[in-house]
């Protein structure tokens, strides 16, 4: 006896009982898999998003850190008050150069996510389109590419 797993077994009922409901989405087939299978790489692109920014944040922490540590070692060891001014600048300029890096990488983590989220919005709405004729779609095609070059 074939084992299947929690998920395939699960589309597989809800596809069965849509069927029996008699929905028209479920008319087409593997209508349930297709949305699922668009879930499952929302949901990939955004914890990949997620890790690469705090991977990013982490590396970006322990570096400055190491700066940070050092910097304060150099204020204790200050004997001139030009020393000291310069070691705090440096500490200053530091924790301004964490925060601006913060802010990029924040930046950055909420373009890939508008990105994420517009796919998914793009392969929704293109469910819901009726589907068109062949010529309809070739004649569709070279005149998003002229607008996109214009």
């Amino acid at each position: 006896m074939e084992t299947k797993d929690p998920m395939t077994a699960g589309i597989e009922k809800m596809t069965a009982l849509f069927s029996w409901w008699g929905l028209p989405t479920t008319n087409a087939s593997g209508a349930v898999d297709r949305h699922m299978q668009r879930w499952q790489a929302f949901a990939k692109d955004l914890q990949k998003a997620y890790v690469d920014s705090y991977s990013a944040e982490l590396t970006a922490a322990f570096d400055g850190n190491d700066r940070l540590g050092r910097s304060f070692q150099e204020l204790l060891q200050c004997r001139q008050p030009q020393e000291f001014l310069a070691a705090e600048s440096e500490i200053f300029a530091l924790l301004l150069e964490r925060s601006s890096l913060r802010a990029k990488r924040w930046a950055e983590l909420t373009e890939k996510l508008q990105d994420c989220c517009a796919a998914m919005a793009r392969d929704a709405a293109s469910d819901l389109r009726p589907p068109s004729s062949d010529g309809e779609q070739q004649v569709a095609k070279p005149a998003r590419r002229q607008a996109a070059t214009a």
